[in-house]
């Protein structure tokens, strides 16, 4: 029987379990019924390859917690057993959450919502959206970068963590645009020479 973290390794997310494939941490659950749950996150400790697609796997992970949904489960009571195939699911899961609870917040028949960068509170009709986590972003300049793509008029929202990998990708896609033009240019010219 497994026995459950003390609060004391869930605060520090100690090392608990660890066998030849392996590797388990303690952690709080996030609350059900008010209370967070001591768990124990279990995960490989090397990702596999598939050779036939070239598929990595190691991502998935299963959670041991001593939560029963509404109440706390007793450190000595079996865990309950999660399987989890994405943790960024859970991001976005609670970004859909924390948007969807704003959306019911009316002040004067108007929409209201919390930009996740800067806390302010934001009328729907001006709010916009990352294009990467879809949280939702105010219009100030530092929560919400406004830019677009080569070969497309229409602008994403991207917020303060996505913007700069995003912009990596966009100085990279107009230097290949611009490459092919060169390209087109020089074939065009040669062309013209016959």
């Amino acid at each position: 029987m497994r026995h459950a973290p003390s609060a004391e390794e869930c605060d520090v997310n100690s090392q608990v379990f660890e066998d030849e494939d392996y590797v388990g941490y303690a952690a709080w659950y996030p609350s059900m019924g008010g209370h967070p749950g001591k768990s124990i996150i279990v995960m490989q400790k090397e990702w596999v390859e598939i050779p036939e697609t070239g598929a990595r796997l190691g991502g998935c992970f299963t959670v041991w917690l001593w939560h029963g949904g509404e109440f706390l489960l007793s450190d000595e009571q079996e865990p309950q057993v999660l399987h989890h195939c994405e943790p960024n699911d859970f991001i976005v899961f609670g970004h859909t959450v924390a948007r969807l609870l704003a959306s019911h917040k009316k002040r004067e028949g108007v929409l209201y919502m919390c930009c996740t960068s800067c806390g302010r509170e934001i009328p729907f009709r001006e709010l916009y959206v990352c294009r990467v986590c879809h949280v939702p972003l105010c219009s100030l300049v530092t929560c919400c970068s406004r830019v677009s793509l080569p070969g497309s008029v229409r602008t994403v929202g991207l917020c303060p963590r996505h913007a700069p990998a995003y912009t990596e990708m966009h100085d990279r896609l107009v230097a290949i645009e611009e490459s092919r033009n060169a390209a087109r240019t020089c074939v065009f010219e040669e062309w013209r020479k016959l």
